[in-house]
């Protein structure tokens, strides 16, 4: 799997989403995406991070070390996540 990227580090951080990534599009979105608007690593999925205490491990999250520069290709990444037809899971805090 890819390298990690946690939280709470400049230009690293999880954006919350409203139903789980279906892992085709996990795959598509790396292959796009990764090379050009991050640091390093990888683009994956993450419950709750270590500075965010307390938190629901719902909603899912993306995790990301971005170079805060490519906001174009974020934005189409974000497209193409928003249009991912996975079924609506039900998400249940622990």
């Amino acid at each position: 799997m890819c390298g990690c990227a946690f939280g709470g580090r400049k230009g690293r951080g999880a954006r919350g989403m409203h139903r789980r990534l279906m892992p085709h599009t996990l795959q598509r979105i790396n292959d796009e995406f990764s090379r050009r608007i991050l640091h390093s690593g990888c683009i994956e999925t993450c419950d709750v991070l270590s500075g965010e205490n307390g938190r629901s491990p719902n909603p899912p999250r993306l995790r990301m070390h971005y170079n805060k520069k490519s906001f174009g290709l974020l934005r189409r990444m974000i497209d193409i996540v928003n249009a991912d037809a996975a079924p609506a899971q039900t998400l249940k805090a622990p």
